[in-house]
């Protein structure tokens, strides 16, 4: 039980920080071979967001997760980690082709910066599509795979509950990374904290 509360604040605070889970294939609900497959990446933050939006929409999909040295999609896209040669790796690797009898993917839509979808068809024979921006309008989406992306889920928000989360991060982080050691210092070099805070 601690352990799992520590796991979860972590992923809550440590959020700027990797935190990798291994890349691999991954069931949602009761796959069958005619479920849709989708590609996220290796950040344990997101893939645990992914698959309980999933399961709680009671759907039932094959999940790869791309190895992405735990950063999440939209960062891994910008900085060359999430590519059409990520998401070939793990197909291969996965055995996803002789799970399903299709050949399509639903790629997050922040990828969409570092994924060329052109490339990934023409080396593996797979089809892919970008989904929507939030995962909360994915379930829809994967209902009606052929209804057109709305305006709305095609938009990055950053709602009021989003920005005390980033902000809830950047604290924690400024707290590790410069209280603490400027608080280990200050126990050995006498008037140390005065003087930074001072200089602050």
């Amino acid at each position: 039980m601690i352990r799992m509360f520590l796991h979860a604040a972590w992923l809550l605070f440590g959020r700027l920080f990797p935190f990798p889970t291994e890349p691999d294939l991954r069931r949602v609900g009761t796959p069958r071979r005619s479920s849709p497959v989708l590609v996220t990446c290796n950040s344990a933050h997101t893939v645990r967001k992914v698959a309980r939006t999933l399961e709680r929409a009671d759907m039932d999909t094959w999940l790869l997760v791309a190895p992405t040295k735990g950063i999440n999609v939209w960062c891994a896209a910008a900085g060359g980690l999430f590519t059409a040669d990520t998401v070939v790796s793990i197909l291969r690797t996965s055995g996803i082709e002789r799970e399903v009898d299709h050949r399509s993917l639903v790629l997050p839509q922040l990828a969409a910066s570092g994924v060329n979808i052109g490339a990934l068809r023409e080396r593996s024979g797979w089809r892919a599509h970008f989904g929507p921006v939030d995962v909360a309008h994915l379930p829809d989406h994967l209902r009606s795979p052929r209804t057109r992306l709305e305006r709305e889920h095609r938009r990055v928000r950053f709602p009021l509950r989003d920005r005390i989360v980033m902000g809830t991060n950047l604290g924690f982080t400024t707290l590790l990374w410069l209280i603490v050691p400027l608080l280990v210092i200050s126990v050995w070099v006498r008037g140390f904290l005065g003087k930074a805070v001072a200089l602050g």
